[in-house]
């Protein structure tokens, strides 16, 4: 039997916990414009990247634009993306992806320099 659940409805019986999907992963329909998407590794493994201007608007209540900045410490800002996992170039903040995993380190970094500098 042919499945006729449309992707919206596919998607609304999954539910977001942090950054990470409830399984199965591989039934979701992702679209280019979603904000998390999965990708299939040569090893099987799955590697589950977030938009980078979903992390800065809704984590960090930032512009993607000023919020790439720490990813590589660009006009005067720190290098705060060592160590962690990113896709595409900072300087092309559209398109730059962060693995969800990371995500949770690289907000408590940009919100301990943002603390620091406000002198909260």
């Amino acid at each position: 039997m042919k499945d006729t659940t449309s992707s919206r409805e596919r998607k609304a019986r999954y539910s977001l916990t942090g950054w990470g999907l409830t399984p199965p992963l591989l039934f979701i329909i992702l679209r280019p414009s979603d904000d998390i998407v999965v990708e299939l590794q040569n090893d099987g493994g799955l590697t589950m990247m977030v938009r980078f201007g979903k992390v800065a608007r809704e984590q960090l209540d930032m512009q993607c634009q000023y919020a790439s900045r720490y990813v590589d410490g660009r006009n005067g800002d720190p290098c705060l993306g060592s160590g962690l996992r990113f896709e595409g170039d900072p300087k092309e903040y559209h398109s730059l992806m962060i693995e969800a995993e990371d995500v949770p380190e690289f907000v408590k970094r940009v919100r301990f320099v943002m603390k620091n500098r406000l002198g909260n």
